[in-house]
């Protein structure tokens, strides 16, 4: 379930992965059949996030609470479920299974919130900003005179990096709301 989009279009993703760490290599959800509570466009179906094409997507309409869910088929184990998100992406949202289709069980709520990017240089914190698109547009639309005092940064920083965990399941469906 998409609880909430980080951007003002709905959500969007290129693909939905669902592995086992006893097989990592396999995905659970490649060619199984999905639905979704909308679309945005009829070119961006759900089956879209489960086809193995790295040019195709699922979208939904421009709302929170939208979701998208895989019949994987049969009761499995998985304990990794990897979304790519296009850049219309799902601030938060729940990871639901299910034995039926019908009645959903909660088993990861994940942030997607940013986290602002905090940078010390020679022990003095440096202010980081950007839009909605980061650094990069940021560089973009700095005049050119500032740029070498706005960038200039001590060699030896190096970003913090975050990582997430999933949740183990034993269902036979997955179903994920933006």
């Amino acid at each position: 379930m998409c609880r909430t989009r980080a951007t003002s279009w709905g959500s969007s993703m290129w693909n939905l992965t669902v592995s086992d760490s006893s097989a990592p290599d396999t995905d659970l959800a490649l060619r199984k059949k999905a639905t979704a509570s909308s679309v945005d466009d009829a070119a961006n179906q759900p089956g879209n996030a489960t086809d193995g094409d790295a040019g195709t997507r699922w979208s939904s309409v421009f709302e929170d609470d939208q979701w998208i869910q895989v019949d994987l088929g049969s009761s499995v184990s998985f304990d990794r479920v990897v979304i790519l998100w296009e850049q219309a992406y799902a601030k938060t949202y729940t990871l639901q299974v299910s034995d039926d289709g019908d009645s959903w069980r909660d088993v990861k709520s994940v942030d997607n919130s940013p986290v602002p990017l905090k940078i010390s240089v020679n022990g003095v914190r440096v202010f980081c900003r950007g839009g909605n698109w980061g650094w990069d547009e940021l560089l973009r639309r700095m005049p050119a005179e500032r740029m070498d005092t706005a960038v200039r940064m001590h060699p030896a920083i190096s970003p913090a990096r975050s990582t997430s965990r999933s949740s183990r399941s034993t269902r036979s469906t997955t179903r994920r709301h933006s």
